[in-house]
């Protein structure tokens, strides 16, 4: 299988595990990778209104728990800070 351009020098280790850019990722690629490597925590990062990088942390209790987590946070343009919502990302 002849690997995507983008993806051979890029040190981004979830482009290489999966084998594709990381505009290409979906859902079930993250959750996949989060199950096959044993993450047991998730990271949110974000930049508030205020300019400073802020994260969110979130113990992973189960799939269905990471499936909740990654469908329902999306930013919050009116405040600083992810909230929660209904549009899936990436």
């Amino acid at each position: 299988m002849s690997q995507h351009p983008s993806v051979a020098l890029n040190p981004n280790p979830i482009v290489q595990a999966l084998g594709k850019p990381q505009a290409e990722f979906t859902r079930e690629d993250l959750v996949r990778y989060v199950r096959e490597q044993g993450i047991g925590m998730l990271t949110l990062r974000y930049d508030a209104g205020d300019g400073r990088l802020k994260a969110l942390h979130f113990v992973i209790n189960s799939e269905e728990h990471l499936q909740r987590v990654r469908y329902t946070t999306k930013r919050n343009p009116s405040r600083s800070g992810p909230r929660c919502g209904s549009r899936p990302w990436p």
